[in-house]
């Protein structure tokens, strides 16, 4: 078992009041390895979708139906946030 407290941040998203603040996060992170990639010789960066997906809850017929029949049966809503690196 893990002790989350270890990982700040990690775990305890269900219980976070503002779920923008998990996206927030995701784009700095993803700006911030653009911003390193851009710049080496002989790289590009394709733009890249920030993605809010919720799923079904965990239960034992939506486990099987993930071995099944692939992530797509169990995800409940997919959004596309925002396109990152789109000119």
């Amino acid at each position: 078992m893990h002790d989350h407290r270890q990982f700040p941040g990690h775990g305890d998203h269900k219980h976070t009041p503002r779920p923008w603040i998990a996206a927030t996060g995701a784009r700095a992170a993803i700006v911030e390895l653009r911003d390193a990639i851009v710049h080496e010789p002989g790289h590009d960066w394709p733009p890249m979708r920030l993605e809010r997906i919720e799923t079904v809850p965990v239960t034992r017929d939506a486990f099987l139906a993930l071995l099944d029949d692939g992530v797509g049966a169990i995800i409940k809503s997919y959004d596309i946030i925002e396109t990152i690196g789109e000119e």
